[in-house]
């Protein structure tokens, strides 16, 4: 009894003396149509621990029916402002980033700070583009005290022609979470953010001021995230072939 008393108060103590102080997101909207994310996550440990797991979001499935995947590429990772090892898996529709070095425990405060590369985050609507992004992702088992999401945009954008909406909260929460103008980017802010709350935002933007990968680059990703769309092209290069060599006059 006396060991199983033990389990449950180690199992309960880090949800209680761990957080987030600051997180942090920088998102830069590039001219080629890309993002590259910034985050910058001021962890505290009660306990001993060798770091913590980022879990990104990059497969969906449509309305549809067809899966859409996002490409991400990780960049750079750092704590405490030093490389740290890092191991990279992808499970249920998520990249799941693990960061720490498994021979070393840290306690206390650390600062994560990650860089990463994204593609296929914009999507067009008529004359428009939209970034639909979860800048704090709701699979975080920590309290958040602070967070601030940041949007760069492509130079040369009146303020006037850029439309923004936000939530906070858990999944589905229809709490707004505000962006208004400061020194040229967009900016928010949210406090107090409890274990699987976070900041969803849309922003949309005039097309004429990005461009989206073109039509081949399109379908050679539908291609690759639903495989069994290239099943039919196949089979009518295959039987075209056959025709052409053995099925002419």
């Amino acid at each position: 009894m006396r060991h199983v008393l033990l389990a449950v108060l180690l199992l309960s103590l880090p949800a209680l003396g761990e957080w987030i102080e600051d997180y942090r997101v920088d998102i830069s909207v590039l001219p080629s149509g890309s993002l590259m994310v910034e985050e910058q996550i001021n962890v505290y440990f009660d306990l001993p621990r060798h770091g913590i797991y980022r879990r990104i979001p990059y497969s969906y499935r449509l309305p549809t029916g067809e899966r859409y995947n996002l490409r991400l590429r990780l960049e750079e990772v750092l704590a405490g402002g030093r490389a740290v090892p890092v191991r990279q898996s992808r499970e249920e529709g998520q990249l799941v980033i693990r960061i720490g070095d498994p021979d070393r425990l840290v306690q206390g405060q650390m600062v994560y700070c990650l860089r990463y590369w994204v593609a296929r985050a914009l999507r067009a609507y008529g004359e428009e583009v939209e970034l639909f992004w979860n800048a704090v992702g709701t699979e975080w088992e920590l309290p958040i005290r602070r967070a601030t999401v940041r949007v760069s945009l492509p130079e040369g954008i009146p303020p006037e022609e850029v439309r923004t909406l936000g939530f906070q909260g858990a999944w589905g929460s229809t709490i707004p979470f505000t962006l208004e103008w400061v020194e040229g980017k967009l900016v928010g802010t949210a406090e107090d953010l409890g274990p699987g709350e976070g900041i969803t935002i849309a922003v949309r933007l005039p097309a004429a001021y990005v461009q989206l990968p073109g039509l081949s680059t399109n379908i050679l990703w539908f291609l690759q995230d639903n495989l069994y769309a290239g099943i039919p092209l196949l089979v009518l290069v295959g039987m075209t072939a056959l025709w052409w060599h053995k099925g002419r006059d």
